[in-house]
């Protein structure tokens, strides 16, 4: 089941977000769906548009280790992660045609999946170029917060050896900046976010 929230502002009091649009999981979109008959039969005459860039979602994994987690993820993230119902290997052009998703945002999507931080490693995995999906790049070596270098022929699979410090964990989106001072204050605004989520 999907319960969603949502929060209406007029256009005059949401900032000028750049859109994002792609296709949701089934389910999340009949919800969608339903909210939008909701909201019209109260209020004729009135646009709603989602601003799907920045919605974000809470969900559960259940890992192969019977461990569960609680994650809140961006929208976007929620999508890739739907494509990997099992063990599949996608490129990041794949999931850009899948999810009808401009590429730079599927790699941004899939840089945020792959990125291990502090508290946890990536929920998406690297595949070595030409290796098998049980060959996947050590992403844990990686100083925790690197952004992986990626390209749309990057292969990808779903990090079946995820761990977390925490049982809930707050994905925080890739943040494409340029410069020292940019990339610490990334790095800070990361930690103060994964930190909310725990208290």
């Amino acid at each position: 089941p999907v319960d969603v929230q949502v929060m209406v502002l007029t256009s005059g009091f949401w900032p000028g977000w750049p859109k994002v649009s792609f296709l949701l999981p089934g389910e999340v979109q009949r919800s969608a769906d339903l909210f939008g008959v909701f909201y019209h039969s109260k209020f004729k005459g009135r646009r709603l548009e989602y601003v799907l860039g920045q919605s974000t979602i809470d969900v559960r994994v259940n890992m192969s280790t019977s461990r569960k987690f609680d994650l809140n993820v961006p929208m976007v993230c929620m999508s890739v992660l739907n494509l990997f119902p099992g063990d599949e290997v996608k490129s990041v052009a794949d999931i850009s045609t899948s999810l009808n998703l401009l590429p730079v945002e599927a790699a941004r999507a899939v840089m945020t999946l792959v990125r291990p931080t502090a508290a946890h490693s990536g929920l998406l995995a690297l595949v070595a170029e030409g290796g098998a999906a049980s060959s996947p790049v050590d992403a844990t070596a990686a100083k925790p917060g690197a952004i992986p270098s990626l390209t749309q022929q990057s292969l990808v699979r779903f990090n079946v050896d995820f761990k977390s410090k925490h049982l809930k964990v707050k994905i925080v989106p890739v943040l494409v900046r340029e410069g020292p001072k940019d990339a610490a204050r990334a790095c800070v605004r990361e930690r103060v976010l994964e930190a909310g989520v725990h208290h």
